[in-house]
């Protein structure tokens, strides 16, 4: 296994992969709890054909998928970094963020990642203290270019992070993708419900595409109400409108 810069907090250290943690990566791909949100869990064999693939990552693109590892005991617990995807991305970037933990809360995939070296072309970072001196020097030299938010902006992470939190609560962690096409459909759909049919606090439960339904005053109306559920991708996402 390969050998590189370290990086970590005063619980978790994230390092490249050694050949003794196959085992413990083995074992944490056959619990159930862990692989729940997988097809099946892995054997062996299965198991040990992602480390190589990171392994082949880290030399050919200069960075990777660190393994997790509790400075206290020295255990194995995860992984946590930034991997190339297996299709074309139409986002801009290269790169996408993967985490996979221990179960019974051994670490936080969030935290890991913050401390992990990113890995992109192009990084982009906000204007906390968080990133020290030495996340730059790393990534300046695997040759990445880092990219911080706009000056006096301090709501324009919030924004995309609290658009990107919905997405996943109500859409993505209940949705199995299968592949590329899959998930640029299941966006397009939620896109749609999201700007056309979802209210929004903010604008006084308005949506942003489509102003307030008058109000109904007819006493009899409100006493005998028709509302219409539609269901979109299968029902995850409901739409409900009141009876022509």
């Amino acid at each position: 296994m390969g050998h590189g810069h370290e990086l970590g907090t005063k619980r978790l250290r994230l390092r490249r992969w050694r050949e003794a943690d196959r085992t413990a990566f083995a074992q944490m791909n056959a619990d159930p709890e862990v692989m729940e949100q997988f097809p099946a869990p892995l054997t062996r064999r299965d198991s040990d054909l992602p480390v190589d693939r990171v392994e082949a990552g880290f030399e050919q693109h200069g960075f990777g998928l660190w393994a997790i590892e509790v400075v206290v005991t020295g255990q194995f617990v995860g992984f946590t970094g930034m991997s190339v995807p297996g299709f074309e991305a139409h986002s801009g970037c290269g790169a996408a963020r993967s985490s996979r933990c221990r179960r019974r809360g051994s670490c936080r995939p969030g935290r890991c990642a913050r401390a992990a070296t990113p890995g992109s072309p192009l990084f982009q970072v906000d204007r906390d203290g968080k990133y020290p001196a030495l996340i730059d020097q790393i990534l300046a030299d695997a040759g990445i270019t880092v990219v911080r938010s706009g000056v006096r902006m301090p709501r324009m992470n919030a924004i995309m992070e609290r658009s990107v939190r919905t997405c996943r609560r109500e859409l993505l962690d209940r949705t199995l993708i299968w592949n590329q096409r899959h998930l640029l459909q299941v966006l397009r759909e939620f896109e749609i419900f999201y700007n056309e049919h979802r209210p929004h606090q903010g604008i006084a439960n308005a949506r942003p595409l489509a102003p307030l339904p008058d109000p109904i005053t007819d006493s009899d109306r409100l006493a005998h109400l028709h509302i219409h559920r539609r269901d979109r991708l299968g029902g995850i996402l409901h739409e409900y409108e009141h009876a022509a």
